[in-house]
């Protein structure tokens, strides 16, 4: 299974047309999953990960004040669950542990100088622990 996503740039202020689909390689067919226009909490999307197990997406998104949020859409019934809610931090989620429920976060401060920190998140939103390290896990 392959994530893709789509979507136009909008003018200034307003919230961006955005589409993510499933590609499935094997019968080679794509499948819509969520779009911008279903949901008023996501204004713009920065990028969306499949869980090892297929049954969830990680979605880093941008909300009204344009602070990046986290989100969860569970594949089985179509719901969405926003796991960061900070004014002060941009959060991005990029990767899975591969127990398919638990995830590695990123946090930038959002004010000079822009510090950062990683932590081990779960589906729940409940942070499980930090990690002591700079920069942004992406694999």
């Amino acid at each position: 299974m392959m994530v893709y996503t789509c979507f136009i740039i909008p003018g200034q202020g307003k919230k961006e047309d955005f589409s993510i689909y499933l590609y499935d390689l094997a019968s080679k067919t794509s499948k819509r999953v969520f779009d911008g226009t279903t949901q008023d909490t996501m204004w713009g999307i920065g990028s969306a990960s499949i869980s090892p197990d297929n049954n969830y997406l990680l979605i880093t998104g941008h909300n009204q004040d344009h602070i990046l949020q986290v989100y969860l859409l569970d594949l089985t019934n179509n719901t969405l669950k926003q796991l960061t809610n900070e004014t002060d931090y941009d959060s991005e989620a990029l990767v899975w542990k591969s127990d398919s429920r638990s995830f590695y976060l990123h946090k930038t401060f959002r004010q000079i100088p822009y510090p950062e920190s990683n932590f081990v998140m779960n589906t729940n939103g409940l942070i499980v622990n930090s990690l002591d390290i700079s920069g942004k896990i992406i694999k």
